[in-house]
């Protein structure tokens, strides 16, 4: 055709020449004219051929038309499937009425080679020699075209060579996975040999994980999006992937995993709501994940509150919401506290109003080919709700009030890092926030002391809740205050007593109400307390305690009436603490000085009766009654005289008053009473009456809750007075202040201090721990070498 124009274009040039040389050769006239309408003609034939070729050419240039049997559907990712302008086009001429017209068409995009398909899971294939049993890759022959950046680039070409083995240059820090047929020979093999086994060797070049996760971007991205992956599928490609996350945290890209998880989720739920279903676990980005953004969407446009699990996944994954230390540090209580705060403030959950403001994606694939890929209707016709303010700050206020309320628990967790479960964690937090073992402890106890009372030293009582260190009164006291709650009583209870305890000393845990009532103290239950120490040394006198004598002692609690029914069980589990560990004279004669002498007779009366109580007053019990009176001032014969009064009616003979200590104690080995329950009712009434007339004794001490009572307030203050500290002499006084000034002295040290003071140290220790002893029923000094100081006991006498 090329060689028809040239003719052509010859043959009118020799025309339009000729006609010119007549035209100059011819005389003036009428052959002028006509040879110049003859060359016009020429010159205008010759123009129309031109034109006509060029219209051949560009007809050979024009784009090919597009061919619909190679185009996806509107929903295909289009824009990710490149060409390049060097391809091979295929050439189509037309012959008509003896012109050609030429054509010129591509060849199908390198994506939708017809030859390349998914190997579903289990299937297996062989690849280089290589049985390759797990699936979940794209397998084929791909034709020609981009080697790295085509959706084909994921694509197991079984066309291309693979090397029978890998080399060093395969497991370099260089990635090589953007494409299989970019790979050389080596890299292919090691991809291979990766896939063919379990995908779980973490030493492998990270180049054969991303080639897998590139594959399963296409399969979910691509087929998932035009809905040709079922359910089941998708669900196994999400274990896959969350197995791939676990196992090669530092060898993938975490974004772009939980950005294809994100995928499969939506896709898994769809066409159901996706708020209705549970939230994947995501990790903080500078923008809320795809599947949050979804949720908040469809709750949108429905009109439905955000559920709490939903709102803390927005919360945990949102990097512009800030989260302070706790939220970090303690993440199982931040979690289980925000679900808390969001049900109390927000009730079913957030209630969202439709924006104009669409949902836009933009993805973060390993494979280049799916930067720009269309994402269905049913994601971007939704409102995006992370484009407002409103969701975010309401998120973000509840937030700082959690973590706001943890702080204390982080910083002890910030300065003891493994005391996570401890007791001293536990108490600086809300009740339901504890842990699973410190719950059970607590529900435990609960059943413990339906029964009665629940006895213990507070060493073995704090290892139960996995207490770290030592007792300390602040530590008991939160402690109290949580049993309190769940219906459990401490006695002794420091919110009362003010004395903190030792380790080894006794505790009682007992069934009480709710209300707390049973904390509340006056002057007529430090009177009972009194009474019920008393009567519960004179029980224990003889070594064990009778049924009979703590039946007495339970009835003479019971017929006070002026006590609430949180008091009287208080009382109850104090006699099962005496019992345990039987008060000192010490402490008994400091609590009985300030009675009157009406009193102390009226006391003498009960503490005989609860002696009798089993009908059998034995030796011992007479001894500890002799000095008992000693105690209240009265005098011993006195005893014999009450013993006789309290026994009125039965039928055994009293020895002589006259006669020895040791005849009448004698004598006492033999006798035997019938348990009379008329006397046992008339000594309660009289308990009764002593109860109130003690507690007029103590009418001017206050309810106390977590502070001391102010007669001990009183008598500690007067532990600075008189001659010296705690009323000793001035060489005491002068190694106490010493003592006071370190919380722990070595033998040798004390001994070189004492010796200047011309005191002897085992001495002057012991007098000084008397003086506390009666001052506080508690030695200032424990330990042998080194000497331990009270701290307690030392702040109270520094103040």
């Amino acid at each position: 055709m090329s060689q028809k124009k040239r003719i052509s274009g010859i043959w009118h040039a020799l025309l339009a020449v000729g006609i010119v040389f007549v035209f100059v050769a011819a005389p003036n006239g009428g052959w002028k004219a006509f040879l110049l309408v003859a060359l016009l003609w020429v010159t205008i034939s010759a123009l129309r051929a031109e034109k006509s070729n060029k219209f051949h050419t560009s007809a050979q240039s024009e784009v090919r038309p597009r061919n619909d049997a190679y185009q996806r559907s509107t929903e295909m990712p289009t824009k990710s499937l490149h060409t390049s302008d060097e391809e091979n086009f295929v050439t189509v001429r037309l012959a008509e009425r003896g012109s050609e017209t030429q054509f010129q068409i591509a060849p199908p995009p390198v994506g939708l080679a017809q030859k390349v398909r998914w190997v579903p899971k289990g299937e297996s294939v062989v690849v280089g020699g290589t049985a390759i049993d797990g699936g979940l890759f794209y397998l084929g022959t791909v034709p020609g075209g981009d080697k790295y950046y085509g959706l084909d680039a994921c694509v197991v070409n079984s066309n291309l060579k693979v090397a029978t083995a890998g080399d060093s240059a395969s497991t370099d820090g260089v990635d090589y996975w953007q494409g299989y047929g970019g790979m050389s020979p080596a890299q292919r093999r090691n991809v291979i040999d990766w896939l063919a086994s379990s995908r779980s060797d973490t030493n492998a070049h990270r180049s054969c994980v991303n080639f897998y996760i590139s594959g399963l971007e296409r399969r979910v991205l691509v087929d998932g999006f035009e809905g040709r992956v079922d359910k089941s599928e998708l669900s196994a490609i999400g274990d896959e992937l969350r197995r791939l996350k676990a196992t090669f945290p530092n060898q993938v890209a975490m974004g772009a995993l939980d950005m294809l998880l994100d995928a499969v989720f939506i896709q898994s739920v769809h066409p159901g709501r996706t708020y209705e279903h549970p939230p994947e676990p995501s990790e903080n980005y500078f923008e809320v994940p795809l599947a949050i953004r979804v949720a908040f969407g469809q709750a949108a446009v429905d009109k439905t509150p955000v559920p709490v699990a939903w709102a803390l996944a927005w919360v945990l994954a949102d990097g512009a919401v800030v989260k302070r230390t706790p939220a970090h540090r303690c993440e199982r209580e931040f979690k289980l506290l925000f679900r808390r705060r969001y049900a109390e403030q927000f009730r079913e959950g957030i209630k969202l109003t439709e924006n104009k403001t669409k949902l836009q994606v933009r993805s973060r694939t390993l494979l280049p080919a799916l930067y720009n890929v269309t994402y269905p209707d049913y994601i971007t016709s939704l409102p995006d709700q992370a484009a407002l303010t409103g969701p975010r700050k309401k998120l973000q206020q509840l937030t700082f009030e959690c973590t706001d309320m943890l702080d204390a628990y982080s910083r002890f967790l910030g300065r003891n890092p493994d005391s996570a479960g401890s007791l001293e964690g536990m108490l600086l937090l809300p009740r339901d926030l504890w842990s699973e073992s410190a719950n059970q402890e607590i529900d435990r106890l609960k059943a413990a002391v339906i029964s009665g009372a629940f006895v213990a030293t507070f060493d073995a009582l704090f290892k139960q809740f996995n207490a770290t260190s030592g007792v300390t009164r602040d530590k008991l006291a939160e402690l109290a205050s949580v049993l309190d709650k769940v219906g459990i009583g401490m006695e002794p209870d420091v919110r009362i007593s003010g004395r903190t305890p030792k380790s080894t000393d006794f505790v009682a845990l007992y069934s009480c109400p709710v209300s707390g009532k049973g904390d509340l103290v006056d002057g007529a239950f430090l009177t009972q307390a009194l009474m019920v120490d008393m009567a519960a040394s004179v029980a224990m006198a003889d070594g064990s305690v009778s049924d009979q004598e703590l039946q007495l002692i339970y009835r003479q609690i019971d017929s006070w009436p002026q006590t609430y029914l949180g008091q009287r069980e208080r009382l109850k589990a104090r006699v099962q603490v005496q019992i345990a560990q039987p008060p000192t004279q010490a402490s008994l004669k400091k609590r009985l000085e300030p009675l009157p002498p009406e009193a102390r007779s009226a006391v003498a009366h009960v503490v005989v009766g609860t002696a009798n109580a089993d009908g059998v007053v034995t030796p011992a019990e007479v001894k500890l009654l002799e000095k008992l009176y000693q105690l209240l001032g009265l005098d011993p014969k006195r005893l014999y005289s009450d013993l006789h009064g309290a026994t009125v009616g039965s039928s055994f003979d009293l020895p002589n008053l006259a006669t020895s200590s040791e005849q009448r104690l004698a004598g006492y080995r033999t006798v035997e009473f019938a348990l009379d329950t008329a006397r046992i009712e008339a000594l309660q009434k009289e308990t009764a009456k002593v109860s109130e007339m003690l507690a007029k004794v103590f009418a001017e001490d206050e309810s106390i809750v977590e502070k001391p009572t102010e007669g001990e307030a009183a008598y500690e203050a007067g532990a600075v007075s008189g001659t010296g500290l705690l009323g000793l002499d001035e060489s005491h006084s002068t190694l106490l202040r010493l003592l006071l000034s370190r919380s722990s002295w070595t033998r040798a040290e004390l001994s070189d201090a004492t010796s200047g003071l011309d005191l002897m140290l085992d001495g002057a220790i012991e007098q000084v721990n008397e003086a506390s002893l009666d001052y506080w029923d508690e030695p200032l000094i424990d330990g042998d070498d080194p000497f331990e100081i009270n701290q307690e006991l030392a702040q109270r006498l520094v103040t």
